[in-house]
């Protein structure tokens, strides 16, 4: 009977560490989410306890993210956060980056050339929301895309 108990509590810590989100990103440090795409990737912009946002693809979040596309890739961003978001782009050559979205909004950015893309976002807080409470100062989203 031990045994059985030793094993399902076992279980139960493999199913709690599975499901866990890890520990919370630290800006800078690490290399970040990484996304490997072909030819297209998604991510999304959500609302963090800690930071305020940050990036996800439905299983891993961090406030900066790397992506690697093929010459001609797509990269969709949805915008999931209570804030407004506009990606911003800092380094490489010129992309149209859409205009500012609200929750449940996106914009799809083309790569036609190889090279290194770097994008921040800017936010813009939407009129008549209550504030959300965060932890710490909010986070500056980077995103850095390799296209091959």
């Amino acid at each position: 009977m031990k045994a059985l108990a030793i094993i399902g509590a076992t279980a139960l810590v493999g199913v709690a560490a599975a499901s866990a989100h890890g520990p919370a990103p630290v800006p800078g440090k690490g290399p970040g989410m990484l996304v490997q795409g072909t030819t297209q990737a998604t991510v999304w912009i959500r609302h963090a306890q800690r930071g305020c946002h940050v990036w996800t693809t439905g299983t891993r979040s961090d406030p900066t993210a790397r992506v690697t596309l093929r010459r001609g890739g797509r990269l969709t961003v949805v915008n999931q956060d209570v804030d407004m978001h506009r990606v911003v782009q800092k380094a490489g050559t010129r992309v149209a980056t859409g205009r500012l979205m609200a929750m449940n909004q996106r914009a799809t950015l083309v790569f036609r050339r190889p090279g290194v893309y770097r994008f921040e976002t800017r936010i813009a807080e939407m009129p008549g929301m209550t504030e959300v409470e965060t932890v710490g100062p909010d986070w500056l989203l980077r995103l850095v895309v390799t296209v091959r």
